[in-house]
C-alpha cells in the first residue's frame, strides 16, 4: 500500500516537474527535488532515489555532460496494414549512441596529447537527460554538488573539480540547465540547436553555443522555400518555451519575406487520455490544409506523435525537418517523411572516431550501462552468442550511421572547447604546482577563455563561440524511404553564408519527391500570376492571396507574382500581351503612306494647272480680257497661289526644326498676299467704276499705284505678326505621346497658339472684307466684271476656312496635319478656280469676245440701260 501510494506521488511529481517547469525559479525547483526520493524516467524506465551517471570516468578535472542520449520507439519495421502496439517488452531504446561515445573519445584523445593540459588528466560524468527539464535541473545540481546526495551551495568533490557541462542538444532543457548552472557561473557549452531565448547574455552569462544562430537557421529555411517558390506553409511545433519565442522569430523572418503561415499547430508534450483526439485534431489540420508545405520546428518531443498520425492515413505534404530531428530514430515515421528535406550541419570529418565507435563494446566500456543494454536487446535479438566479443560493427547501421559526423562533431568540439579554454587559463597562472593541483579553483573565469576560444580540430575544423560569424554552411538532405523498407538519405544541395551574401544551391533532379507528387510540389495560397498581369490583395488576413488582373495599356509586368505594373517609358508602350514595353511607332504625314501621296499628286496637279493659267494669261497679256482685270496683280496673285500650293508641301514628311519654323509663317505671309491680291482686285473695280465719273480727283493716281500699294499694306501687317512670332515664341518638333494611346506623334508645337490663329484670324478677315465689297460690286455693268467671280472665290474661301477650324481641333496627328493642307489646297483651288478659268474660257473657247470693240460696244448698251 505504501508502495503504491509512492508510485502515485513520483507520477504526480513527474507530471508537476514536466508542465511547470518554466514557471519556476532554480531556487523552488531546489526545494521540489529535494523532496523527491522516487521517479522513474519516463523514457529510459529507471526508478532510483538517485539515478546513476550513464558514464563516469575519473580525472583531476571533471567535464560534465548532460545529453540527450535516450528515446523510445516502436522496434518493428511495420508495413501498411500492421501496426504491433508497443509495450515494455517490445520497447527498444535507441540511443544517440554516437554522442557519448564521441564524448569519451575526446576526452581520451585529450589525455594523450602532449599539447593541451599537460601533467592534468580529464575526467568525465555523463548523464542522460531523458528528453526532460527536470531531469536535467537534477543532473546539474549532481554535477555542481559532486557524487552522492545532493547538496546546494556545497562542492563535495575530494580530488577532482568540475570545469563545465556540455549540454544540451534542446533549446528547452539548455534553458533549464542554465538557470542552475548560471547561479554559479558554470561554464555550459550547448551543442545543439540555438533559441534567441538562452542567447540573452544578461540571463545567461555562462552559456555558450557551438550552433550557428537562429537567425542563420531562419534564413536558410527561407531561401530554400523562395527557392521553390513557397509562400503558403504551415508550422507544427512543440508547447515548450523555447519553441514559442522559436516560432514568434520563424513567422515574422517569413511574413518579412514575404511567405505566409496558413496554420501553426502546437503539439503538447503530454501522454494522457487525451492523446488520441489531439492525434486526429492534427491529422484533421494537416488534412484539410491547402499549403504543400509543413515546417516541423520543433524540439525532439514529439516524434511519435507524427508516428500515429500515420495510422489515421497517408497524408502527402513536403517537411521541412529542422536541424535536430531525429529522422533515423521511428521506423513508421520514416514512411511519413518520405521525399522530405532536412536541414543538417554540414559534414565534417572526425580522424579516428569511426573506427573507435566501431571497436566499442561492454567489454571495452563495462560503465557505459546504455551500451550495455543496448547489448542486451539488439545482440540478443540477433542470436549472436559471444556478446562481449562483437563491436558496434555488427549492429544494424540504419541506427548507427557511423559515416554520418554532424551533430556528433558538435560534442566533440564542446569536449574540446572546454579543454583549451582550461589551457588558456591555466597558461596565464605564475604557479606550475597550482595549476597541476587546480588550488583557489574558479571554473567562472573559463567563461573568458570560452568567449575569445579559436582553435583547429585534426581535421581542420574552426572552432569558435563568435555569436556573429560570418561564415556558415548547412548541408540540405532529401530523405527518400524506398519500398523494401531501405533508407536513402542524399545530399541534395547546400546554404552557404559568407558575410554579407547567402543563398541556397540545389541540385532540383536529384531530389526525390513523395511518389504522390508527379512533380516538383507547389504550396501557394493563389496560382502565380503571369506576366502581363499583377497581384490584387483579396479581403482576407494574409497577403499571400489575392487574385491577377491585366496590367493597363503602357504599364507591363515582365515577371511572375509582381505587385505593380511598371510604366513603359516614354518613347516605348506595352505590346498585346502587357508583359513587354515596345518601341511606340512615330506616326506623321508621310509621302510614304496613301493620305500623303495623294495630297502631294492633288498639290502638283492644281500648281500645274496654276502654271498653265500662268501660260495663258502671259501669251494673251495684250488682250482686252488681260488688260481688262489689272494685269499686274492678277499676275502676283497667280505667283501667290503658285507658291501656296507648293509651302503645303512643307506639312508633309517628318517634322523637322526648319519646316517647322517655315511652314506656317510660308503659309500665313502667302495667302496674305494671295487674299490681299484678291481684294486689290475687288476695290480696283469699283474704283474703276468711280473714275468713269468727270473731274475725278484721283483718277490718275489709282491707276497707277493704289492695288500695288494696297496689296504692300495688306501683306505687311501678317509680315509682322509672323516676325513677332520667329522672335518670341517659334514654332519647334516635338514628339507627342499623350495624344494617342502607344503612339509617339512627331508634331510641329506651333509655340504660341494666340500667334497661330492670329494669322488665321488676320486672312480671314482680308477675306471677309473682300467677300463683302466684292459682294457689293457684284451687279457693276463691265463686260468683264471681277466682281462676281471674286464673291463666288471668297465665298468659297471663307466656307473652306470656316470649316476647317472644327475640323482642326477634332482630329489628332497625322489627320490634323491632313486637314490643314486640304484647307490650303481647296481655298487656293477655290480662288484658281472661280476668278481665272472664267476668263481661260473666254481667251481660248470664245475668242471673238476677247476684243476692245465688244468690250466697249457693251458697256456702251450697259450706259444706256443705266
Amino acid at each position: 500500500m505504501v508502495h503504491g501510494v509512492g508510485e502515485f506521488w513520483g507520477k504526480v511529481q513527474a507530471d508537476m516537474l514536466d508542465t511547470c517547469w518554466k514557471h519556476l525559479t532554480p531556487f523552488l525547483w531546489l526545494s521540489i527535488l529535494l523532496l523527491s526520493k522516487d521517479v522513474e524516467c519516463p523514457v529510459c524506465g529507471l526508478r532510483e532515489a538517485i539515478l546513476p551517471p550513464d558514464y563516469d570516468q575519473k580525472g583531476d578535472v571533471i567535464i560534465g555532460g548532460i545529453l540527450l542520449l535516450y528515446s523510445s520507439g516502436n522496434s518493428f519495421l511495420p508495413t501498411f496494414t500492421f501496426r504491433p502496439k508497443p509495450s515494455r517488452s517490445t520497447t527498444l531504446v535507441k540511443p544517440n549512441l554516437r554522442h557519448i561515445l564521441a564524448f569519451i573519445f575526446a576526452i581520451d584523445e585529450i589525455n594523450r596529447r602532449a599539447d593541451i593540459l599537460p601533467n592534468i588528466t580529464l575526467g568525465c560524468t555523463v548523464y542522460d537527460s531523458c528528453a526532460r527539464q527536470w531531469h536535467a535541473v537534477q543532473h546539474t545540481l549532481r554535477l555542481i554538488s559532486g557524487p552522492g546526495k545532493i547538496v546546494p551551495n556545497y562542492n563535495c568533490y575530494k580530488e577532482s573539480k568540475l570545469a563545465g557541462i556540455v549540454g544540451h542538444k534542446m533549446p528547452s532543457t539548455s534553458i533549464a540547465i542554465a538557470s542552475v548552472a548560471g547561479l554559479y557561473r558554470y561554464p555550459q557549452l550547448t551543442y545543439g540547436i540555438q533559441s534567441s531565448v538562452p542567447s540573452d547574455k544578461n540571463k545567461f552569462p555562462s552559456l555558450h553555443h557551438t550552433f550557428p544562430s537562429s537567425n542563420s537557421q531562419y534564413r536558410a529555411v527561407i531561401e530554400l522555400l523562395k527557392h521553390f517558390g513557397w509562400t503558403w506553409v504551415g508550422i507544427v511545433s512543440s508547447n515548450d518555451e523555447s519553441s514559442q519565442w522559436s516560432n514568434l522569430e520563424l513567422q515574422e523572418a517569413l511574413s518579412q519575406n514575404g511567405i505566409c503561415v496558413e496554420f501553426k499547430y502546437i503539439v503538447k508534450d503530454r501522454r494522457d487520455k487525451y492523446e488520441n483526439s489531439r492525434m486526429l485534431q492534427l491529422w484533421e489540420v494537416l488534412a484539410s490544409s491547402i499549403s504543400k508545405v509543413i515546417i516541423l520546428n520543433n524540439n525532439l518531443i514529439f516524434p511519435e506523435f507524427l508516428d500515429k498520425i500515420y495510422v489515421e492515413g497517408k497524408i502527402s505534404k513536403v517537411l521541412i525537418l529542422p536541424f535536430n530531428f531525429p529522422y533515423g530514430v521511428i521506423p513508421l515515421l520514416l514512411l511519413t517523411l518520405n521525399g522530405s528535406l532536412i536541414f543538417h550541419l554540414h559534414k565534417v570529418a572526425i580522424p579516428g572516431l569511426k573506427d573507435f565507435l566501431l571497436s566499442a563494446n561492454p567489454k571495452k566500456y563495462p560503465k557505459l550501462r546504455m551500451l550495455v543494454n543496448l547489448w542486451k536487446y539488439e545482440i540478443a535479438s540477433q542470436e549472436i552468442v559471444s556478446k562481449t566479443t562483437k563491436n558496434l560493427g555488427a549492429l544494424e547501421q540504419f541506427y548507427f550511421d557511423m559515416e554520418n559526423f554532424r551533430e556528433t562533431f558538435q560534442v566533440y568540439s564542446t569536449v574540446y572547447s572546454l579543454a583549451h579554454a582550461l589551457h588558456e587559463k591555466n597558461s596565464h597562472k605564475t604557479n606550475k604546482s597550482e595549476a597541476k593541483s587546480g588550488l583557489s579553483w574558479r571554473p567562472w573565469k573559463l567563461n573568458y577563455y570560452l568567449k575569445n576560444i579559436h582553435f583547429q580540430t585534426l581535421g581542420g575544423e574552426e572552432v569558435f563561440f563568435n555569436e556573429d560569424r560570418k561564415s556558415v554552411k548547412f548541408d540540405i538532405l532529401n530523405f527518400v524511404m524506398w519500398p523494401n523498407r531501405t533508407k536513402q538519405t542524399t545530399k541534395v544541395g547546400y546554404y552557404l553564408q559568407n558575410g554579407d551574401r547567402y543563398g541556397v544551391y540545389i541540385n532540383n533532379s536529384a531530389i526525390l519527391w513523395d511518389p504522390y507528387f508527379t512533380q516538383t510540389p507547389t504550396s501557394v495560397c493563389s496560382e502565380s500570376c503571369r506576366p502581363g498581369y499583377h497581384k490584387v490583395p483579396m479581403e482576407v488576413i494574409h497577403r499571400c492571396c489575392y487574385t491577377c488582373a491585366p496590367c493597363i495599356e503602357g504599364e507591363v509586368t515582365n515577371d511572375t507574382d509582381m505587385e505593380r505594373c511598371l510604366r513603359c517609358p516614354e518613347d516605348s508602350w506595352s505590346n498585346a500581351g502587357k508583359d513587354n514595353c515596345v518601341p511606340r511607332p512615330t506616326e506623321f504625314l508621310s509621302f510614304d503612306e496613301v493620305l500623303g501621296v495623294c495630297l502631294l499628286i492633288i498639290a502638283l496637279l492644281v500648281f500645274f494647272l496654276n502654271w498653265v493659267v500662268v501660260g495663258v494669261f502671259f501669251r494673251h497679256k495684250n488682250t482686252a480680257v488681260v488688260k481688262a482685270n489689272n494685269q499686274n496683280v492678277s499676275f502676283i496673285l497667280l505667283l501667290s497661289l503658285s507658291l501656296s500650293f507648293l509651302c503645303s508641301l512643307l506639312f508633309i514628311g517628318r517634322p523637322t526644326k526648319m519646316s517647322c519654323l517655315l511652314r506656317q509663317v510660308i503659309f500665313g505671309v502667302i495667302f496674305t498676299i494671295s487674299v490681299s491680291s484678291v481684294l486689290a482686285k475687288t476695290v480696283t473695280v469699283i474704283l474703276a467704276f468711280s473714275a468713269i465719273k468727270p473731274n475725278w480727283t484721283f483718277k490718275r493716281w489709282i491707276k497707277r499705284h493704289f492695288s500695288i500699294s494696297l496689296l504692300i499694306l495688306c501683306s505687311s501687317g501678317q509680315f509682322v505678326i509672323c516676325v513677332f512670332w520667329l522672335i518670341f515664341s517659334p514654332p519647334f518638333p516635338e514628339q507627342n505621346t499623350q495624344t494617342e494611346v502607344g503612339k509617339i506623334i512627331s508634331q510641329c508645337n506651333e509655340g504660341s497658339v494666340t500667334a497661330f490663329y492670329a494669322v488665321i484670324g488676320y486672312m480671314g478677315c482680308l477675306a471677309v472684307l473682300s467677300f463683302f465689297i466684292a459682294f457689293l460690286a457684284r451687279k457693276l455693268p463691265d463686260t468683264f466684271n471681277e466682281a462676281q467671280y471674286i464673291t463666288f472665290s471668297m465665298l468659297v474661301f471663307c466656307s473652306v476656312w470656316i470649316s476647317f477650324i472644327p475640323a482642326y481641333l477634332s482630329t489628332k496627328g497625322k489627320y490634323m496635319v491632313a486637314v490643314e493642307v486640304f484647307s490650303i489646297l481647296a481655298s487656293s483651288a477655290g480662288l484658281l478656280g472661280c476668278i481665272f478659268i472664267p476668263k481661260c474660257y473666254i481667251i481660248l473657247l470664245r475668242p471673238e469676245l476677247n476684243t476692245r470693240s465688244k468690250l466697249v460696244t457693251k458697256r456702251k448698251l450697259k450706259r444706256t440701260a443705266t
